[in-house]
């Protein structure tokens, strides 16, 4: 039995060798293949370069050989002399050519580096040139067709200023104020302002809270009536003595809280003893 056991690990022990050994030889051949496949890329990428830069030398090359075209259109007789020297040298040097080795196909010609090429391409330098042509110049405008749109402008209209509207007339009256034969004057004849809905009673209050002089009323509209003035008041001087108001000499016989007033009006607030017969009124 323990034979055995021996046996079977040592056929493992061997197939796990020959296992590693499989892989390890399997890896070498990728890596192999790996190599392989950069080299060739390398390749691929040296073989464009090369044929940029031959593509380059040969657009280089071409302004030279039209240079040398158009020179011998102009020179047509050096150019039959050179031709007859070129034959010549073509004949001696027959002999010759045998001896001169030719280059191996192997050798790679050193090709000249495209960037110092592009700095001394006379092509380039020139579409460099057209790419930034100077600013054209803007064409100065002739000074009469300024003058022409001045003239045209219209004229500036003048902002008339309109006058503020005057303000309204005053509309006045007159009034007077006399009193008993004892006290006399109140008010001497002043002129009033009135308004257009002022009664007699409208124009006495504001007049007398102006000059402050006292007053006194009962009532208002048409039940209005003045009870004193000046602090003389009704009955003061007798059982028919009391304030009675005419408008231009003539006494309405209604309230003076009704009474409209007109412009130009002579309003007169005066004292009775003898209810109105001895100022005149009721005659």
């Amino acid at each position: 039995m323990p034979k055995k056991g021996i046996g079977q690990k040592l056929i493992l022990f061997l197939v796990m060798i020959a296992l590693g050994i499989g892989l390890i030889v399997g890896l070498n051949q990728m890596v192999k293949t790996s190599d392989d496949q950069e080299q060739a890329r390398t390749e691929q990428v040296e073989q464009q370069d090369e044929t940029e830069a031959d593509e380059e030398t040969d657009e280089v090359s071409t302004p030279e050989i039209d240079k040398e075209n158009e020179s011998d259109k102009e020179n047509p007789e050096a150019n039959e002399g050179q031709k007859e020297t070129t034959e010549e040298e073509a004949d001696i040097g027959d002999g010759r050519s045998e001896e001169k080795q030719v280059p191996p196909a192997t050798e790679k010609r050193e090709q000249p580096k495209p960037s110092c090429q592009k700095k001394d391409d006379p092509q380039t330098s020139v579409k460099k040139e057209v790419k930034n042509p100077p600013p054209a110049e803007k064409p100065s405008k002739p000074k009469d067709q300024d003058v022409v749109k001045e003239e045209q402008k219209p004229p500036k209209q003048e902002v008339v200023e309109t006058p503020p509207p005057p303000p309204p007339t005053k509309k006045t009256a007159q009034l007077t104020i006399v009193g008993s034969e004892d006290i006399g004057v109140i008010l001497n004849t002043v002129e009033v302002e009135i308004q257009e809905t002022d009664t007699v009673l409208d124009v006495l209050q504001r007049t007398l809270r102006e000059k402050k002089i006292q007053i006194s009323v009962r009532g208002g509209g048409a039940g209005a009536y003045v009870e004193g003035i000046y602090n003389l008041y009704e009955f003061d001087r007798g059982p028919g003595s009391g304030w009675m108001y005419s408008v231009n000499g003539s006494f309405p016989n209604r309230s003076a809280g009704v009474w409209p007033v007109q412009e130009g009006e002579h309003i007169r607030w005066l004292y009775t003893v003898d209810l109105g017969k001895d100022l005149g009124a009721g005659q």
